[in-house]
């Protein structure tokens, strides 16, 4: 269990004796854009017939949550675990974005295969991105877990198979947060373009007109 947030936990299914591996943590750039993302818990395992086990989960404000956003940014998500994918890739095929309840909340994931091509050999890639929400404010909370393996082994019988399948988020998640005042009113703009569109403009007026009348007069 790889502890991620308060009351919540990053089940890795790694049931042999792995090691800490000697990656250092990675340095994602791309976080520094949204404001208030951290990364919070970087793990490395390395296991038997040179199994390796990444795991990245990373916390950011839900203030402009919409829901079926889920997609984006799993897919985001996605495009940033393939860098962490030693060689060339040759295969990648995401599957179907997952609600799963869990705990007093929900999460979203999505799984993916693949296949790459490392000096000599090549290697079975595995993984899944999982997403939920956690404490009073609803953070987003996501997590990227990526296994990758000999494709001989892999063949033989997939050890990365099972440790993804057992991934997940566990503790207390909450529910997904409803969306801000903002984005709610550009999902009714969306819905009902000319009425909220006049309604905008008339609030728009309203103000000005209220400035107006509260600006100090010159004698």
């Amino acid at each position: 269990m790889l502890p991620v947030a308060p009351g919540v936990s990053l089940r890795l299914g790694a049931r042999w004796d792995a090691r800490v591996g000697s990656d250092p943590q990675p340095e994602l750039t791309e976080l520094s854009s949204v404001a208030g993302a951290r990364v919070v818990a970087w793990h490395s395992l390395v296991g038997p017939d040179h199994v390796r086990l990444q795991a990245l989960c990373a916390t950011a404000p839900s203030d402009r949550w919409v829901p079926g956003i889920e997609e984006i940014v799993l897919d985001r998500a996605m495009a940033l675990t393939r860098r962490g994918v030693p060689g060339e890739i040759v295969r990648w095929e995401p599957g179907a974005v997952r609600a799963a309840p869990a705990g007093t909340g929900s999460s979203f994931e999505q799984g993916f295969t693949g296949g790459a091509r490392q000096g000599e050999g090549s290697r079975a890639v595995r993984g899944r991105i999982l997403l939920g929400f956690e404490g009073e404010e609803r953070s987003a909370l996501l997590c990227s877990v990526l296994c990758t393996e000999p494709a001989v082994a892999s063949a033989a019988g997939s050890g990365c198979e099972s440790l993804v399948e057992a991934t997940a988020l566990e503790g207390e998640l909450a529910a997904p947060p409803a969306p801000g005042a903002v984005v709610r009113g550009l999902l009714l703009v969306a819905e009902h373009p000319r009425p909220v569109g006049a309604a905008l403009v008339l609030a728009a007026v309203t103000g000005i007109v209220v400035l107006l009348q509260r600006r100090p007069r010159h004698r």
